[in-house]
């Protein structure tokens, strides 16, 4: 009888430590993903994100590209550098992968326009490509100064770093919510 007992009272504690690991992962990866849905709809929900700013970039890119063309051909390898890089960034929703990726883009359309520098563009393709860089430069600046870091550095050092979240998490295998950088 006294073996049953020491039993069922083990298999009691393993039980109740099974449900405070497993609420433990689900509330941490909550607030994970609830933090970096914040690069994709933005800090207060209202579509305002580096992601959608990334996107934005993307499609400038493309437009570079696209006057690019009619000077420098649809093969020329600085075009399909910056068609290349623009497809990749375009295709992550890793904040930190998008990060890298927008670091290449930005010496693709650095290069493609020094290239574009040194063409006899129209007055018209020199007015947008003056308006494309001005606007790469823009949308840079705007994720620059976006609070999406702030919230995770917020919650993985404030919240996550702390007594005991900080021992939950890595019983669990859970890990911080990621920069964009």
């Amino acid at each position: 009888m006294l073996k049953n007992r020491k039993v069922a009272m083990l298999i009691c504690v393993i039980v109740v430590a099974l449900s405070i690991l497993g609420g433990a992962r689900r509330s941490i990866s909550e607030a994970i993903a609830e933090t970096e849905s914040a690069f994709v709809y933005g800090v207060d929900g209202d579509g305002k994100s580096i992601y959608h700013d990334l996107g934005t970039r993307v499609q400038l890119a493309n437009n570079l590209a696209t006057v690019a063309e009619r000077y420098l051909g649809a093969e020329d390898d600085l075009v399909v550098k910056v068609r290349t890089d623009a497809k990749r960034l375009e295709k992550e929703s890793s904040p930190s992968r998008c990060y890298t990726l927008n670091q290449a883009l930005d010496r693709s359309v650095s290069d493609l326009n020094a290239a574009l520098l040194n063409e006899p563009l129209s007055e018209t393709d020199e007015g947008y490509r003056s308006g494309i860089m001005t606007d790469m430069t823009s949308y840079a600046y705007i994720i620059s100064h976006d609070g999406y870091n702030e919230l995770v550095r917020e919650l993985n050092e404030e919240t996550l770093a702390k007594f005991p979240a900080s021992i939950l998490k890595y019983l669990t295998f859970t890990g911080n919510a990621e920069y964009y950088g």
